[in-house]
This record gives C-alpha cells, sequence and structure tokens, in this order.
C-alpha cells in the first residue's frame, strides 16, 4: 500500500461516482516544468478518439487540468502531422495495427504501449500479430507494477474525514442480507460464475446485473450502490480475470461505503488497501470454507464492525496515472526497448483461473480455452 500520502482530492463523477482522484506526497513536488511535453496519441482508445473517459486521454491540456496534476506540463495531440514535434508516442494495444505505424522514428521520442486489460479481452488475431511489434517500444504503461509507467485503477490512503466516535448501530439495522454480487460478463476467463454457483449451495448471494435477477439502475452509480449496498453485509468483488496485479473498480468502486468487500483475484490486495479492511477469498480452499467464514462473521456483530471501522479509517481513490505519465517524460528519457510485447503483456501476465472439478486454481496460459 502506498506510504505517506496526502489527501489532495478531486471528485470525479463522469465515470465511477463513488471514488475521486488522490495524489501520493511523492506526486506533490514543487517542480513544476516550463517547457510541455508533446503526447502525440497514435491510435484510437477501444475505437474511440478524443474520449472523457477517466482511462484515456483528451486532446490539449485538458486531461492534466481536468484531473488537478501536480505538474500539468503536457498537453496531447490526435493530429498526425504533429509527429516530429511529439516527445511521446502513444499506442493503445487493442486498437494498435502493425500496418498503420508512424512512417517515421524520430530519435528524441518516446513510444508507448498502453494497455489496462488482462490477456483474455484481447482478440487472438490481434495477439498473432504482436511479434511485429517487437523492438518497437521504449515504455510499457499497464496495471502491472512492472510497467515503466504504472496505471492502477486506484489505491486507498487514509481518510481526512473518519470521525472517531462513528458508531455503526445504524448501519446495521439495515443489513439484513448476507452476499451481494453485481456482474454483467457471464463467462469470463477467471470463471468467478462457477466459483459463486458453487458457494451459492452454502450461503445466499444476491446477484444484480446481467448474469442475476436483481436490476438496479443506473448501474456503477451513486443511487444504485446507495440503494442496494446498505442491506447487505458482503460485496463479491471478484475480477473477470485473475492475472498478477490486476485489480479493477470492482474492488474500489463500494471500498468507500460501509460494506465489507470480498475480494478474488491474482493480486497482493495488502498493497491496495488494509488487511483487516476485505476478506481475501484465496485464503479458503474451497467456496464451501469462504461461505463458511462469511457466515461466522454475519453472526459475530462485533467482528463484523470491526472491519467496517478499519475500513473507515481509509478511502478509495482514482489513480492519478496521467499526472505520473505527464511527469515521468519530465524526469526520464531513457533507451529501453520491450523486445518482446507478446510475452511481456501476456506470457508474463501469470493468470489462472478458478476449476469446478478439482476446486482449485489453475495456472493458464491466456490464449488457450
Amino acid at each position: 500500500m502506498p506510504s505517506r500520502l496526502k489527501g489532495k482530492i478531486l471528485p470525479f463523477h463522469q465515470v465511477y461516482e463513488p471514488r475521486k482522484v488522490g495524489f501520493p506526497e511523492s506526486m506533490q513536488s514543487s517542480k513544476y516544468y516550463k517547457a510541455k511535453k508533446v503526447i502525440l496519441v497514435w491510435t484510437l482508445w477501444n475505437g474511440v478518439k478524443n474520449t472523457i473517459n477517466y482511462y484515456f486521454l483528451q486532446s490539449r491540456n485538458r486531461t492534466f487540468t481536468r484531473f488537478n496534476c501536480p505538474n500539468p506540463q503536457c498537453v496531447v495531440t490526435f493530429k498526425r502531422k504533429n509527429l516530429p514535434k511529439a516527445d511521446a508516442v502513444l499506442f493503445h494495444l487493442t486498437d494498435t495495427d502493425t500496418e498503420d505505424l508512424p512512417p517515421t522514428r524520430h530519435s528524441h521520442q518516446i513510444w508507448i504501449l498502453y494497455n489496462m486489460e488482462p490477456p483474455w479481452l484481447v482478440k487472438k488475431q490481434a495477439i498473432s500479430q504482436l511479434h511485429n511489434l517487437n523492438n518497437l517500444f521504449n515504455w510499457t504503461m499497464s496495471y502491472r507494477n512492472n510497467s515503466d509507467v504504472v496505471a492502477k485503477y486506484g489505491f486507498t490512503m487514509p481518510s481526512s474525514g473518519f470521525l472517531k466516535n462513528k458508531t455503526f448501530d445504524d448501519v446495521m439495522t439495515k443489513k439484513s442480507k448476507g452476499v451481494v454480487w453485481f456482474a454483467s460478463d457471464c463467462v469470463t476467463d477467471s470463471r468467478r460464475e462457477d466459483y459463486v454457483k458453487e458457494m451459492k449451495k452454502y450461503i445466499d448471494v444476491d446477484v444484480y446485473g446481467k448474469c442475476g435477477d436483481h436490476k438496479c439502475y443506473p448501474a456503477q452509480s451513486n443511487a444504485c450502490y446507495e440503494a442496494v449496498i446498505k442491506n447487505y453485509k458482503f460485496y463479491l468483488s471478484f475480477e473477470n480475470a485473475l492475472c498478477k496485479d490486476y485489480v479493477t473498480e470492482k474492488f474500489f468502486n463500494i471500498f468507500n461505503y460501509d460494506i465489507i468487500p470480498v475480494v478474488m483475484g491474482a493480486a497482493d490486495y495488502s498493497f491496495f488497501a488494509p488487511e483487516d479492511s476485505f476478506i481475501d477469498s484465496s485464503h479458503y480452499p474451497r467456496p464451501k470454507m469462504l461461505a463458511e467464514a462469511l457466515l461466522k462473521i454475519s453472526a459475530n456483530e462485533t467482528a463484523y464492525i470491526d472491519f467496517l471501522k478499519n475500513k473507515a479509517f481509509f478511502e478509495a481513490y482514482l489513480d492519478p496515472w496521467m499526472c505520473r505519465l505527464c511527469d515521468k517524460l519530465h524526469s526520464i528519457n531513457n533507451s529501453s526497448v520491450v523486445k518482446d510485447v507478446k510475452k511481456w503483456f501476456f506470457e508474463d501476465a501469470e493468470c489462472k483461473r478458478w476449476n469446478s472439478t478439482f476446486q482449485a486454481y489453475l495456472n493458464t496460459y491466456p490464449l488457450k480455452d
């Protein structure tokens, strides 16, 4: 978990309402760069250009000012005629066409390959062409901790709004139900749906979204979460892919609510939040054992409230990846090369999936079913 954090935040309502952008203390330096770095976005982002989505960039200086970056001295352009003056050229992996690369490579430029998704969401046809991208890029930017520019979905840091005398009596009176799960992807690489199916033999799980009988609109909104979560004790934050370092909004969206997250992923969740603020399904060899643990905690109000109290000391924030990118462009200009794109993004992703037959997590090469 990031240390020595300060709460410089920006409310964010366009994407995931419960979350805010936060800045680690290391990013709040007094440095201010006079000359702006130019970032040329060469590709679209999932087929979209100049989106306001948190996970990509807008033209000019909008992204860096919108998220109140401490050092906002970067500008974004989508005009390919600006290639010669670009300090960095950004390629979104799933939109990169090997037949549509820049015609020239300028020696001062840093080429960056960006990807926030796990291997299974990348089409196999695209993966087969990745060897054409070897030795082209200087930096990687992704959710992986060993990326040149780390772009997480979120993190937590100490909350400035925690009340020492806060009580949870009113919270507990409304929690008449056990486990809730919001899911829109019903067939996933992690096989989380199989895990939940087995788990439901031993504990009630209400499923909202496309994969269940319960509905809540608008999805992933404050109104939806506030209406539903207050009634439940546990929330399943199960990832659609179990890959190293991959923790998405499924965890951070609900962290600021009075509910205990139950996580399924291949990351070290203690890096993102205090260990006593969530329940890690990997600590229980079988879904039955996890269900039994939840029932035990549910029956012990003191133990349950202790989880809520521990979590209340922290708050979830959006990760300022765009600020980190700009800052690094000003700080470092190295000549590193991504020699094997397929190996880095896929074979080194260290993914696994739940296997119902063996009742265990099995390592899997991302390209195989």
